[in-house]
């Protein structure tokens, strides 16, 4: 579910929230169903033999709250002029957490790995444990020098499309190349805040300007990284946006079409507003 509004400063927000998926719903009425048959046979075991049964009691208030903080957890994603806002709410959860669009390295399809290719001060799990969409990871500086952030989220191709629009070439990217912007971003804090020598740093300077005929800049490297066949991987055996796309059916002239009616058909309906008022 998407929508738009408008900000201050005259350009559009647009929002989207999770979508339990049916399979995932089902799966957690049989369970609410399971968690009825298990309090019924707690209550005839304390009608029958005047016991109170304390351990089940307890493993039933506990699953009982994961199950309702599991079926009422909604997640919210906002694209804002300046950044993005995600907001998460529950039961027993309301977490709010805002991202400027400048702090972000990248996005990129979440893959279990045994080795992290970064270190991460914190995950933070910002989707619906019903959505069955494919998870994503944003990376984003928190002002550490050798620790980021991670916020684990889902979206649709529309969500993803509009994302690309105020983060050119950063989001649904491989994740090679998420990791060579974090490490240039790392490269360069550090180097400001002053904790290398003067004389490895003047070292490395003088290497690299001895080498730069030769070897290839960042944005060669990047571009590198996304020719597909290549040794340095390619984006073939990655989900990048355009597999989203293809997978949902996402037309973007279609989508842009549509946009682009809808803003008309809000702005007649504004100059409508103006005009009867005037009259009045």
């Amino acid at each position: 579910m998407a929508q738009t509004k408008k900000t201050k400063a005259g350009e559009k927000d647009f929002s989207a929230s999770s979508t339990p998926s049916r399979k995932y719903l089902i799966a957690a009425y049989i369970g609410g169903l399971a968690l009825a048959g298990y309090a019924a046979r707690l209550a005839w075991v304390y009608m029958t033999y005047h016991v109170l049964p304390l351990q089940g009691i307890i493993l039933f208030i506990i699953a009982a709250c994961f199950l309702l903080n599991v079926v009422t957890a909604k997640c919210t994603y906002t694209l804002g002029e300046e950044g993005l806002t995600l907001q998460k709410k529950s039961l027993f959860q309301n977490r709010t957490i805002y991202v400027p669009y400048k702090d972000i390295f990248g996005v990129h399809h979440f893959k279990n790995q045994l080795m992290k290719p970064a270190t991460y001060r914190y995950t933070r799990h910002m989707y619906s444990q019903l959505d069955n969409r494919e998870i994503w990871s944003l990376l984003y500086d928190i002002g550490e020098v050798e620790k980021i952030g991670r916020i684990m989220m889902t979206g649709s191709a529309a969500f993803w499309h509009e994302f690309s629009l105020r983060l050119p070439d950063r989001v649904a990217i491989p994740q090679e190349e998420v990791i060579a912007y974090v490490y240039q971003g790392m490269r360069e804090k550090l180097i400001a805040s002053g904790k290398v020598p003067p004389e490895l740093l003047k070292k490395l300077k003088e290497a690299e300007a001895a080498d730069a005929e030769d070897d290839m800049t960042f944005e060669e490297g990047i571009e590198q990284l996304r020719q597909e066949g290549t040794d340095m991987g390619g984006s073939d055996y990655e989900v990048t946006l355009e597999d989203i796309k293809e997978k949902e059916g996402f037309n973007e002239e279609e989508y842009n079409t549509a946009k682009h009616d809808s803003a008309e058909t809000e702005a007649a309906e504004k100059k409508t507003e103006a005009e009867t008022n005037t009259k009045k």
